[in-house]
C-alpha cells in the first residue's frame, strides 16, 4: 500500500514493542496508526499551551 506519509523510527526494547502491540490492539489500531494518533495529540496539546506551530513548505522531500 503506497503512502505519501513520512516515516518516523524509534529504538525500543523487545518488551516495549510487545506491550505497545497490546495497547494498540485494544484501540483497534496498528502500532503505526496508534503512534500517529499519539503524535497528533501531543502536537495539539503543545499548541494549546504554546500557540500554533507554523511550518514552512520545504523543497527537500526527505524531511
Amino acid at each position: 500500500m503506497a503512502t505519501t506519509k513520512k516515516r518516523i523510527a524509534a529504538y525500543v526494547t523487545d518488551e516495549t514493542v510487545k506491550k505497545y502491540k497490546v495497547v494498540a490492539a485494544t484501540k483497534n489500531k496498528s502500532m503505526s496508526e496508534y503512534t500517529e494518533q499519539l503524535i497528533i495529540k501531543a502536537i495539539e496539546g503543545y499548541e494549546v499551551e504554546h500557540g500554533e506551530i507554523r511550518v514552512e513548505e520545504e523543497n527537500n522531500s526527505d524531511n
